[in-house]
């Protein structure tokens, strides 16, 4: 768990200063936009003398989303990463991660004809760490740092 809050406090380190959208053009390869948003996000609630009830609570969550996308004459490349990591802290509960999640999208088209492109789509999913059934007495492991990972196609 200790390494969890340091890979979360690392990453919210190279994270701040960057949180708006940045869009790059390449000038020695004008066929490509590379197009991305970093996020950081942190949460507190906190209840005091709350007659409706409610509970402590500390969250962090980070986000990277990009996209790369390529055009040059008939031929496009669409390319979209998204990698985010959050966890919440409650007092009772201790620490629970929130968001985990890495996603991978391309689409690869070519133009045939006006308005008929044809295309090939890959997607890849998986997650960052170790994930848990809280809904037990005892936490009980049920999936691993990309594992499982699931990949599709069309």
């Amino acid at each position: 768990m200790k390494k969890t809050k340091l890979i979360l406090l690392a990453l919210s380190a190279l994270c701040i200063g960057k949180g708006q959208a940045q869009e790059i053009q390449i000038d020695t390869a004008k066929n490509w936009k590379i197009h991305g948003e970093n996020t950081f996000l942190i949460n507190q609630s906190s209840f005091s003398n709350w007659a409706a009830g409610g509970v402590n609570s500390f969250a962090g969550n980070i986000v990277l989303n990009y996209d790369f996308n390529y055009k040059k004459e008939k031929w496009s490349w669409d390319n979209k990463v998204i990698a985010a990591y959050g966890q919440t802290f409650q007092k009772d509960v201790d620490w629970r991660k929130n968001d985990d999640r890495v996603s991978l999208s391309s689409l690869l088209g070519h133009e045939a004809k006006e308005n008929w492109l044809y295309t090939f789509f890959l997607n890849f999913n998986t997650q960052f760490a170790k994930g848990y059934n809280y809904t037990t007495n005892n936490k009980e492991l049920i999936s691993e740092a990309f594992a499982p990972g699931v990949a599709t196609f069309e």
